[in-house]
């Protein structure tokens, strides 16, 4: 699979044949309880931090990621907090940005 425009569940680059097919296909999995992961045409969810957010329930996920602390606790990843800080990325992507024009 390759991730372009058309890969958007709603891309408005796709034929008129994709897209009907895809709302078929979406309102077969979503009469099962399933949701569409808005971001990739062949994914779809049940029961996991993604479905929580696309349905904005605020509730914990039956699964998703989890941490565990030195002591062995295992703690819920909560899907709002950034994985990585926007700080770090920014930083990062200004540094190949230096150091490509430097060369």
């Amino acid at each position: 699979m390759a991730l372009t425009e058309i890969t958007p569940m709603d891309s408005p680059f796709v034929s008129p044949q994709a897209r009907e097919n895809r709302l078929r296909i979406t309102e077969v999995f979503n009469e099962f309880g399933f949701v569409a992961y808005p971001f990739e045409f062949w994914h779809y969810c049940q029961g996991d931090v993604i479905e929580q957010r696309v349905n904005r329930t605020r509730r914990p996920a039956r699964y998703g990621p989890v941490t565990r602390s030195p002591g062995g606790s295992v703690i819920p990843v909560d899907p709002d907090a950034e994985i990585v800080p926007m700080s770090l990325i920014l930083s990062r992507i200004e540094n190949r940005i230096a150091t490509y024009f430097d060369t």
